[in-house]
């Protein structure tokens, strides 16, 4: 007897101490794309929340402040796409560095290096989320900046299963980024069309699961009713770096290379 309890108590040491190993095919590489011959494994570190914004801004909306009481200058900036439309994506500066870079904002077009963020509001007594763009710092030459003028950068948690909606030119499936930072929780609105490579990861996704990806800031109107429109702020996908699947723990790494 006390030969076999030794026994069992040696299966559970090492069990414990070697843990059930991960599986040569796992959920996480099933979802892999089997076009791409290279791959790679790594852990994102936190969040990221980075890109931005090259165009023209509109005068001052109005001063704002925050919960903590730090004033904000509220405007927009007008970003061109490669087609006639352009993207309309409001802007909170500091007051400080409003006042630091004043004269030079509305001479022509300047970058707004910064995060996208998004926070509660009260409209007509009714508790909306805003969503904004955030400058930390301001780049006057654009020529950089001619190829590409709308990115961001960002990785987070899934906190809503991605849903397909049905568009009249392409259908796109729809879900919300937590990507969070020290004392500010965002909740981003993003979305992929259907058709893409990015469509085809993002719709296996499950809430938990985190995802880095490579997009833009838009906005975009859409019918309530006959008469009525609304405006919406949301992230477009261009390119999926990584995922990481919550039920695997695996990681998979897509291209890092920004087209």
């Amino acid at each position: 007897m006390k030969k076999k309890n030794k026994n069992n108590y040696i299966k559970k040491l090492h069990a414990n101490k070697y843990p059930n190993k991960r599986k040569a095919v796992c959920k996480g590489q099933l979802r892999e794309n089997p076009s791409r011959n290279k791959k790679v494994t790594y852990k994102v570190e936190g969040d990221i929340n980075e890109g931005y914004l090259s165009g023209k801004l509109r005068n001052i909306t109005f001063a704002y402040y925050s919960a903590d009481g730090e004033k904000f200058v509220e405007t927009c900036i007008y970003v061109p796409r490669n087609s006639d439309n352009v993207d309309v994506i409001p802007v909170l500066f500091t007051e400080k560095m409003y006042q630091l870079y004043k004269p030079q904002l509305y001479n022509g077009r300047v970058t707004l290096i910064g995060s996208f963020r998004s926070e509660k509001r009260l409209v007509n007594n009714q508790r909306t989320i805003f969503h904004y763009f955030r400058p930390h710092s301001i780049d006057f030459d654009d020529k950089k900046y001619k190829q590409r003028n709308n990115s961001l950068h960002l990785c987070g948690t899934i906190s809503q299963q991605p849903i397909m909606k049905e568009m009249k030119e392409n259908n796109i499936y729809y879900f919300k980024l937590a990507v969070n930072a020290p004392n500010l929780n965002n909740y981003i609105p993003v979305y992929a069309r259907a058709r893409t490579e990015a469509g085809q990861i993002v719709k296996n996704l499950q809430v938990g699961d985190r995802i880095e990806i490579l997009g833009r800031a838009q906005s975009r109107q859409y019918h309530i009713g006959q008469e009525k429109f609304t405006t919406v702020k949301e992230v477009s996908i261009g390119k999926v770096n990584s995922v990481e699947y919550l039920d695997t723990n695996c990681k998979i790494v897509y291209n890092n290379e920004e087209e």
